[in-house]
């Protein structure tokens, strides 16, 4: 899986996982998921102040996708080491075969309609588009 594609399908699960802890919802997958969010916690709590932030954001707001975009970019920076970055891949397939749905990860972006994407494989994109509140007409 590219990194990229990694690091966002990593930080939707944790936030995924954190709003589950926070509904007290427990199965199989939910500990697949309790192990990825803790190798994240774990990782990001020996990182920069910026990579610690960006977990203790998503833990505060784990339905915030400016937390989780946060929390996508400090992975993106962390998975430059390959050993974290195999951990990070075992952990979101072992979350993949306990049932977790990582096909169908959503995220909203809001800007100015440019949409770029990398190589995905195994996954489907869909793009919605509409003009910012500020530009439409009455």
């Amino acid at each position: 899986m590219e990194p990229v594609t990694l690091s966002v399908i990593a930080a939707a699960l944790v936030a995924k996982a954190l709003n589950r802890a926070e509904n007290e919802a427990v199965d199989e997958a939910g500990s697949a998921l309790g192990r990825l969010t803790q190798a994240v916690r774990e990782r990001l709590s020996r990182g920069s102040q910026e990579d610690q932030a960006a977990f203790a954001g998503v833990e505060a707001a784990p339905d915030s996708a400016k937390q989780v975009t946060r929390l996508t970019e400090a992975l993106e920076r962390s998975i430059a080491d390959e050993a974290f970055r195999g951990e990070l891949q075992r952990l979101v397939d072992e979350a993949k075969a306990g049932g977790v749905d990582v096909e169908s990860i959503v995220q909203n972006a809001v800007g100015i309609g440019i949409v770029q994407i990398g190589s995905v494989s195994g996954s489907s994109i869909s793009v919605k588009t509409s003009s910012p509140a500020s530009a439409r007409t009455s």
